[in-house]
């Protein structure tokens, strides 16, 4: 009788233990392993940037960690700089060990310019039995422009004895010339310009090219003509493009744009001609126009 009550007591002590401990409880987790933000219908690595108004995905990618198989569908969430945008369910749960990519279309894309904190937040009411919670949130950061491809490129810079001939590298003493900056746009949208036309390190003009359209050339002026003033000497005439702006006025970080941001034209002054040179380069050329 004894060892009947004693072997009784036993399995009431392992029957409790089972249920006290609730095994098949033990290590459910999911976690939101990445987020992305890429083209539509896209893959890839997350998109540092993107232009305002592009339709874009929001990939993201969800593992069980629990040894049993997940049978909840916990609704996940998708935040744009702490508002709500939409949120979906994790229909059919995932396989112990396993992940699923769930993908947010934003078919309007971003209707901001600016930084953009792109955040994911699974069970966000908290309902799922997790061992962990510290991994149901995740953040990625996105720049929204205006544009996709911003590609600006100081052009020539050109000397002349008026807006007619040809440039040159051989300015006459005591002549005086236009001189004009070029800057060229291969970028996607209109963009303007602050430049400036310097000689021999002194600024000469410095202003706005405004409204230079994808694939066109702007220019830069100077207002009133330049005498090189040194017989013999060498300048740098230089054109420099300073700041750059698009179609809304916003300004463009130089470090958001591939360019070349200076061109410039070496050039030596030269004597000009004497009198009695320039009269017999006439006569030959009035005798070779009679033979």
């Amino acid at each position: 009788m004894d060892m009947r009550r004693a072997t009784f007591f036993l399995v009431l002590l392992v029957v409790s233990l089972f249920w006290c401990c609730d095994v098949s409880a033990v290590n459910n987790d999911l976690s939101v392993m990445s987020v992305k933000v890429v083209v539509e219908n896209g893959a890839g690595e997350s998109l540092k940037y993107c232009k305002i108004g592009v339709p874009v995905d929001v990939v993201i990618e969800v593992k069980n960690n629990g040894a049993d198989a997940q049978w909840a569908e916990p609704p996940i969430t998708l935040y744009d700089n702490g508002r709500l945008v939409e949120s979906k369910m994790l229909r059919g749960g995932i396989p112990s060990n396993e992940k699923k990519e769930l993908r947010f279309n934003l078919s309007r894309g971003f209707g901001e310019i600016g930084k953009h904190e792109v955040e994911i937040v699974l069970d966000p009411n908290n309902h799922l039995n997790e061992d962990n919670k510290s991994n149901n949130r995740m953040r990625q950061f996105v720049i929204v422009r205006s544009f996709e491809r911003c590609q600006i490129r100081a052009g020539d810079v050109n000397i002349r004895k008026n807006y007619q001939s040809a440039s040159t590298d051989r300015p006459v003493f005591g002549q005086s010339y236009a001189i004009d900056f070029k800057v060229v746009n291969e970028s996607d949208i209109n963009v303007s310009v602050l430049a400036e036309i310097s000689v021999g390190g002194i600024s000469l003009e410095r202003g706005m090219i405004n409204n230079i359209r994808p694939g066109q050339t702007g220019e830069l002026q100077l207002r009133t003509p330049y005498q090189f003033e040194q017989l013999g000497a060498s300048y740098a005439v230089r054109g420099i493009i300073h700041e750059i702006y698009d179609e809304m006025g916003h300004p463009i970080p130089k470090t958001d744009c591939e360019g070349v941001w200076e061109s410039v034209k070496q050039v030596s002054v030269v004597a000009p001609l004497p009198p009695k040179k320039l009269f017999q380069n006439n006569n030959l050329k009035k005798k070779g126009n009679k033979k």
